[in-house]
């Protein structure tokens, strides 16, 4: 089935050249003047008009607006590596740089946010191998966050070999970093080719005032 952007990619390309596009979830495309910008969950453009106008990301098919953008400027679409250099070398302090497979601690975050600094802060406390990746770097990142924490979820949230803990919890950090490091002292005592199965963990989710 064919995407509901490529009738508005293939008569953009026929405009002239110059401005960015943006393709919404419904097919809609909107020619903005010069880049847009993202804040939180909220995507803000300039129309060619002048006036200013914002989206709700989860209305913004941000993958087809930067290939739209991109081949609208005659250049072939790459979509971007999105691994941070902390999340190629290893984040934290401890086994810096050692854990060479899937991390076992990400944490969510966005730019501004300082509660998400508290929260990295406590991690290399804790001597945690961990990456860090911010949700508005891109469409993949954001996808992979939503599927944890939803989409009305905020940050930061700390997936913990498969905990979640939403916000900035001390308290519940502490205790998943403690769980994750008995798990892996008794997979290394166990005979090779045996192991438990384990009940999954639930997220934890800090208290509404």
């Amino acid at each position: 089935m064919a995407r509901s952007w490529i009738l508005p990619l293939l008569l953009a390309l026929a405009t002239p050249a110059g401005a960015d596009w943006l393709i919404t979830l419904e097919g809609r495309m909107i020619e903005t003047r010069g880049p847009w910008t993202i804040a939180g969950r909220t995507l803000t453009y300039v129309d060619l008009e002048g006036g200013e106008h914002s989206l709700d990301l989860d209305e913004v098919d941000l993958e087809a607006s930067e290939e739209t953008t991109g081949l609208k400027a005659g250049k072939p679409y790459v979509p971007k590596d999105e691994a941070s250099e902390d999340e190629k070398k290893g984040k934290g302090k401890g086994k810096k740089g050692k854990n060479r497979g899937k991390p076992k601690v990400i944490l969510y975050v966005t730019s501004l946010c300082k509660e998400c600094m508290r929260a990295q802060e406590l991690l290399e406390k804790l001597e945690v191998d961990f990456v860090v990746k911010d949700i508005n770097s891109g469409p993949k990142t954001r996808r992979e966050y939503q599927k944890k924490a939803g989409h009305g979820g905020g940050v930061p949230v700390i997936d913990i070999d498969g905990a979640l803990v939403f916000s900035n919890n001390p308290r519940v950090i502490r205790q998943r970093v403690k769980e994750m490091r008995e798990r892996e002292a008794a997979a290394k005592s166990e005979p090779e080719g045996e192991g438990t199965e384990e009940a999954p963990l639930e997220p934890e989710r800090e208290p509404v005032a």
